[in-house]
C-alpha cells in the first residue's frame, strides 16, 4: 500500500470525512536517496490523490528540504499549501 492509500484508509476509518477541516500533511523530511524531481513528483502524487478524495493537501518540510530537495516553483504552481517546520 502506498502512502496516500494508507492515509486515506486511516481517514476513512474515522468515519468523519465531513468533519475534517484541517489539511492533510505529507512530511517528506526523512525520505533519502531520492532525487529532487522524484521527490517533487511524490509530493504531487500524494497531494493530487488527497485532493481528489475531498481533503485539503499540504506539504510539510523544513527549509532545507523545501530549498534543496523539492522543486518549490513546480509545487507553487500546483497551489498546494506548505507548512514550514521551524
Amino acid at each position: 500500500m502506498n502512502v496516500s492509500n494508507a492515509v486515506l484508509a486511516a481517514l476513512n476509518d474515522t468515519g468523519s470525512k465531513d468533519k475534517i477541516s484541517l489539511p492533510v500533511a505529507y512530511d517528506l523530511e526523512y525520505v533519502t536517496n531520492v532525487d529532487k524531481n522524484t521527490m517533487t513528483d511524490m509530493a504531487i502524487a500524494f497531494c493530487t490523490k488527497i485532493a481528489k478524495a475531498g481533503y485539503i493537501p499540504m506539504i510539510y518540510a523544513n527549509g532545507n528540504y523545501f530549498m534543496n530537495h523539492l522543486d518549490i516553483l513546480k509545487l507553487n504552481a500546483m497551489l498546494y499549501n506548505f507548512w514550514y517546520a521551524w
